[in-house]
């Protein structure tokens, strides 16, 4: 099965190259320790078990906010305006750092099988 992104070998293999930089391994250590910190909050404040805690802050951290779940007390409601304020931010950062790799990785495929076609057909290869 192929999409315009490769192969889904290529695919992972993209994901591979792009996890050995330090910037996107510092990132997502700070998204997993970011969510980590939000759902031992929400299962000590709120008693909520660890599949409700966790699915809370994903949904306030990436501003879904489906509304089934809120914080109840002051301190949680406290807690959840810092914990969306320096959150959102940052998974707006991570979200972008990702895209931007993955349409550098597409743009080189293509570009490095344009090149090759060209090559192949004996025509000049473009800039």
């Amino acid at each position: 099965m192929r999409s315009i992104f490769g192969s889904p070998k290529q695919v992972a293999e993209d994901v591979r190259e792009s996890i050995q930089t330090v910037e996107l391994r510092a990132l997502l250590f700070f998204a997993v320790t970011l969510i980590a910190i939000g759902t031992t909050f929400y299962m000590w404040k709120e008693s909520w078990d660890l599949i409700e805690a966790f699915y809370f802050c994903v949904a306030t951290l990436t501003t879904v906010g489906y509304g089934d779940l809120h914080p109840t007390s002051d301190a949680s409601r406290l807690f959840t305006a810092f914990y969306a304020l320096a959150g959102v931010g940052f998974i707006l950062t991570f979200v972008t750092v990702v895209a931007r790799r993955a349409s550098q990785s597409f743009a080189d495929r293509v570009n490095s099988t344009r090149k090759s076609n060209e090559q192949s057909s004996g025509q000049e290869p473009k800039e």
